[in-house]
């Protein structure tokens, strides 16, 4: 028995591992691993990309084996971590800036880390193509390849989109991302899905998700941004008298003046043979809608009145009539007699 002793106590312990200047967080879901709330309504799990995210931007370890350490919900976007977040909790008994900070692993723990860190290289390596949460990832040229915006403008129509939300799948940015891909290119929204990494393992599941999100995105839009930038209604007429230009004020005086030109959008066949009829334009041969645009002498469009079916009765004369007889357009309101 004494030797059986012996030989346990002269047994090698397993080597651990030890990582300066990182923080091992305690196994614990009482409070937020980030700002140290106490866990009520609006926590939620760690998620994977946000474990990664902490070790390697904050320098928290966080449990690899059933973690139950908890987050605050409004510091994700999208399973991931907010950029722009500051770790305030407190896992230091010693409030001394210049201590070292360690974090101890055994043999076994350490491993664990290491494959969860393999998993992550793995995992980063199947992700978007495209990613338009962090601002650094594409640049000015890529953001206009793609959608048409700068970056500006792109961060300046988030505002407009109150009614997105960002889910478990994609966040606002990539919403709106969607949206303006879809403009920009015509690409499908299976695609679209694959360039974001969208559920990549389920590829209807994205496609499905990149149409919803592109609807929601021009639902806020349609509500909120373009009665703004589009509509008689979004400009006074002392406003539209500042678009003139020398030759409309020497031609027709020191008033708004709009110029009105039928334009249009070509569209794919209908299957249905009657409506396909309406559809198709014997002048450019093929199917299409049209608009009346309404434009200043500088050539601001002022609104965009349509679409109108590219039969016959639809010319340029046909649409105007049309217009002016419909005073729920407003634009009867809006032009005064003898302009």
């Amino acid at each position: 028995m004494s030797g059986e002793s012996s030989d346990e106590e002269s047994a090698p312990t397993a080597p651990g591992v030890v990582l300066e200047n990182y923080t091992k967080v305690p196994n614990s879901g009482s409070k937020c691993v980030v700002c140290g709330a106490h866990v009520e309504k609006g926590f939620t799990r760690v998620p994977f990309y946000a474990q990664v995210e902490l070790a390697v931007d904050h320098c928290l370890i966080l449990p690899t084996d059933n973690s139950n350490c908890r987050i605050c919900i409004s510091h994700l976007e999208g399973g991931h971590l907010r950029r722009d977040i500051t770790v305030t909790a407190n896992y230091h008994a010693s409030e001394d800036e210049d201590e070292v900070k360690e974090a101890h692993f055994e043999s076994a723990e350490a491993s664990r880390l290491i494959q969860h860190l393999l998993r992550a290289v793995s995992e980063y390596r199947k992700m978007a193509s495209l990613d338009f949460n962090d601002e650094s990832a594409l640049s000015e040229e890529e953001y206009h390849l793609w959608t048409g915006l700068s970056k500006e403008q792109f961060n300046a129509l988030l505002s407009y989109l109150p009614g997105v939300r960002t889910s478990s799948v994609r966040t606002k940015r990539d919403a709106l991302a969607i949206f303006w891909m879809k403009m920009k290119t015509d690409l499908s929204f299976s695609h679209i899905g694959s360039l974001l990494g969208l559920h990549k393992d389920r590829p209807e599941a994205a496609r499905l998700k990149t149409r919803e999100a592109f609807y929601s995105v021009m639902e806020d839009l349609n509500t909120n941004f373009v009665p703004s930038h589009l509509g008689v209604g979004h400009m006074t007429q002392e406003e539209a008298m500042a678009h003139n230009t020398p030759y409309s004020s020497t031609f027709f005086g020191d008033k708004p003046t709009t110029i009105w030109d039928g334009t249009y959008l070509y569209t794919h066949r209908s299957s249905n043979y009657s409506i396909g009829r309406k559809f198709y334009s014997m002048h450019k041969g093929r199917e299409l809608v049209k608009f009346m645009s309404v434009v200043l002498p500088d050539g601001y469009v002022l609104d965009m009145i349509g679409p109108f079916f590219s039969n016959a009765s639809n010319n340029d004369a046909g649409m105007t009539i049309k217009i002016l007889k419909e005073e729920g357009l407003g634009v009867l309101n809006w032009i005064k007699e003898g302009e």
